[in-house]
């Protein structure tokens, strides 16, 4: 099952911005353009406006629980656990197992071998 549209186009916003593709008003003005929900659009600007601004803390939680530094962690995959770190944190009316179920539905979007070979 693929992800929800919120979280596809926030992991996509997150991805350009992180790689320096782009600034967040222009990644977010593109995550609009593909969503037509407005529920969407608002829920997937939280999603990149909030992960952003509490980044380093969810950094510091990353790397404290996967016990390695932010450097060895694939690029996708980072962008993901900050994400879903971010809403599990922050957002009160998604269900942590929404969020978990699309983290590992956006971890085999971005085709990550791991992912992939635990869904066959």
């Amino acid at each position: 099952m693929p992800p929800a549209p919120a979280r596809i186009a926030s992991y996509n916003a997150l991805r350009t911005v992180a790689a320096g593709h782009g600034d967040l008003p222009a990644a977010l003005a593109v995550t609009r353009q593909h969503l037509s929900d407005e529920r969407d659009r608002a829920l997937a600007a939280d999603i990149v406006t909030g992960t952003l601004r509490w980044q380093r803390s969810l950094d510091v939680l990353i790397e404290h629980f996967a016990r390695r530094s932010l450097a060895t962690i694939d690029f996708d995959v980072l962008q993901i656990l900050r994400l879903s770190l971010y809403q599990l944190l922050h957002l009160d009316r998604v269900p942590a197992s929404a969020v978990v179920d699309d983290a590992v539905d956006l971890a085999r979007y971005a085709r990550k071998a791991s992912a992939l070979q635990r869904s066959q």
